[in-house]
């Protein structure tokens, strides 16, 4: 997947986006093109697990927990981009994701970073990948999740699997042995670590799922 996007630099402060990748939504479905064409597959499809109830609840609940998802992700990109942005009704899940220090140590090198995998025909956007201020080259990539109040964690392995395993195989260079979910709720900020032997669990829990999803698809 090397010509799909220049090699990283560690002198460079950003990383090179993937040229002719385009994100969609039209207010009923999204997804991705690449150079025209629709992307068959997004990472969230790949690795939704979600009962039918529980897609009718989510559902049912969008109109409180988007709006809220949707600022909170827009604020944090800007944040890292070291641009202004208004948070509206949710300035105190910004302020706490913001004050974090979490930042202390890491500095974003992309943002809502657009992926690709070619071969399958999937694409999926990580929220962050970020470096370590002092060492360049320990790199991680960073989710976030906002929550109305109360923090609990839970499970995105596969999820994270599907951005480790894309963005190897666009930069086979960069070393990757740590991600993050960032809980940010009303006033409240905490993470989740996954450090190297977890990530590499992730990678395999992903690509047993896309075998399993793709072989379905194709049954049809």
């Amino acid at each position: 997947m090397r010509h799909l996007v220049q090699p990283y630099q560690v002198s460079q402060r950003w990383l090179p986006e993937i040229q002719g990748l385009e994100k969609y939504e039209d207010g009923i479905s999204r997804g991705y093109f690449y150079k025209g064409k629709i992307v068959p597959y997004s990472i969230t499809q790949v690795v939704d697990l979600r009962s039918e109830l529980t897609k009718k609840i989510h559902e049912k609940t969008k109109p409180e927990w988007q709006p809220r998802g949707n600022t909170v992700h827009d604020c944090m990109e800007q944040f890292l981009r070291g641009r202004s942005f208004d948070p509206g009704k949710y300035k105190e899940w910004t302020d706490a994701l913001t004050s974090y220090d979490f930042w202390d140590d890491w500095e974003a090198i992309a943002t809502e970073y657009k992926l690709l995998d070619l071969k399958y025909g999937i694409a999926g956007t990580a929220d962050a990948i970020v470096r370590n201020k002092k060492d360049h080259n320990r790199i991680a990539i960073v989710d976030l999740k906002t929550k109305k109040d109360k923090i609990s964690f839970g499970d995105h392995k596969m999820q994270i699997g599907g951005y480790l395993h894309l963005l190897q195989q666009t930069f086979p260079e960069l070393k990757i042995n740590d991600a993050y979910i960032i809980y940010v709720g009303k006033s409240l900020v905490d993470r989740q670590h996954y450090d190297r032997e977890t990530c590499i669990d992730c990678i395999d829990l992903y690509t047993g799922q896309r075998r399993y999803f793709i072989n379905k698809e194709e049954e049809f």
